[in-house]
């Protein structure tokens, strides 16, 4: 596939008429019609949708109303093309939204298992506003098709446009974030762990912060340890936290690592490769001090498999 490639979903100059979505699919809960190219993907849930197509200064857009939501996700999608190559691309879109929902997107498998190979965790204002963001696939899973999948989870009304899946280059000359998941706003993600001798919910809690937006405009992850725990092996008051496995960086590259921390804590961030520290920088919190972004490795990566 031509590096130039440009799929521009949705546009103002599309006179093409939307398409009826049949309510038999989901039992008469999904109705309305969407733009071209996109296809509903909501009919195994308890969702409750209507799409309409709506034009607003001259300009056409996607309304999706989810009216009532009770397991599940309201969710579609737009398939790519099957030459569709692995590389760095920027997925940047115009929305706004009305209620109490989260918008998730990204490139996404669309049969089992459903694997998402790009997710971003998105909280559109009431007024339009843009999205975009680099992101590199280093291999695709063959024979599958992708699409781009949109996906909210609450009750709510979502306008969008301009919908743009474009080749980038890495930003800021880097290769992309290796972290699988970086937006931590629905908890502790899968795959992650922290050392056995705690218990959850009696020494350690981790919860999305409510009521508080970090710098990356998403809730930030709230880890509590109680002070003076007993476990198996001492009285302790720290816990270790590891999250997924790091995307292998391509060899060669300069790698920077960081997390952004707020709070009254103290503790040391690290890079480890098995039983091997790469990196490690100690950090201390103060509550008046804010968030704080920590930065501990810019060094040419030397993590290999054992």
């Amino acid at each position: 596939m031509a590096r130039i490639l440009s799929l521009l979903l949705l546009v103002a100059t599309w006179a093409a008429a939307g398409l009826a979505i049949d309510p038999a699919m989901s039992g008469g809960r999904v109705t309305g019609e969407l733009l071209p190219g996109w296809r509903e993907n909501s009919g195994w849930a308890k969702a409750w949708v209507h799409y309409t197509v709506e034009r607003e200064n001259g300009r056409e857009f996607q309304r999706i109303n989810v009216r009532r939501l009770e397991t599940g996700y309201c969710q579609f999608d737009f398939r790519l093309p099957p030459d569709f190559e692995a590389g760095t691309w920027r997925l940047s879109f115009r929305a706004r939204l009305q209620g109490r929902a989260r918008l998730n997107t990204g490139i996404r498998m669309v049969n089992a298992p459903f694997r998402w190979l790009f997710k971003e965790a998105v909280s559109p204002e009431q007024e339009w506003g843009a999205f975009s963001r680099v992101f590199t696939l280093r291999s695709l899973p063959k024979g599958e098709p992708l699409s781009i999948f949109m996906q909210l989870n609450g009750t709510a009304t979502l306008d969008l446009r301009d919908v743009e899946l474009v080749p980038a280059e890495p930003e800021a000359g880097e290769d992309g974030n290796l972290f699988r998941q970086h937006s931590l706003a629905l908890g502790l993600p899968a795959a992650w762990s922290w050392q056995n001798c705690f218990s959850e919910g009696d020494h350690v809690t981790f919860s999305e912060e409510n009521g508080e937006v970090g710098p990356s405009g998403m809730p930030p992850l709230k880890i509590e340890v109680r002070s003076g725990v007993m476990t198996s092996y001492d009285y302790r008051d720290s816990v270790t936290v590891c999250s997924a496995p790091l995307l292998t960086p391509p060899a060669g590259r300069k790698l920077t690592a960081g997390m952004t921390l707020k709070g009254a804590a103290s503790g040391e961030l690290a890079v480890r490769c098995g039983s091997r520290v790469i990196a490690r920088q100690s950090f201390e919190l103060k509550p008046e001090e804010g968030s704080r972004r920590n930065l501990f490795l810019r060094r040419p990566a030397s993590l290999r498999s054992n």
